[in-house]
């Protein structure tokens, strides 16, 4: 799968999305179709199990990310890191990459 992965942290191979994390920070994550996007409500949490850290890839089959219905073309990536903020951390910056189906 090595080869499906490019600079642009997410991107298709077959039928999975490859998210990669090229910074040096820990990263959270969140995936969704464009059209789940719209329905669905969601804030940017620090929970290690939707993370990666450095250099760290994974691989996410289509099944498993909320598409909404058979048809969807996108798969939004939201991405951030922790940031200090007087001592705590919480949720930095959300970015977003999209990826083409």
């Amino acid at each position: 799968m090595r080869e499906c992965l490019n600079e642009s942290r997410s991107s298709r191979c077959g039928e999975l999305s490859v998210l990669q994390n090229d910074t040096n920070d820990r990263i959270y994550f969140f995936l969704l179709g464009r059209r789940a996007a719209a329905l669905t409500d969601w804030v940017p949490t620090l929970d290690s199990s939707e993370s990666l850290g450095k250099g760290e890839t994974r691989l996410f089959p289509y099944e498993e990310i909320d598409l909404h219905r058979d048809g969807e073309e996108v798969v939004l990536v939201f991405w951030w890191t922790a940031v200090e903020d007087h001592g705590e951390r919480r949720p930095g910056k959300v970015q977003e990459i999209v990826v083409a189906l």
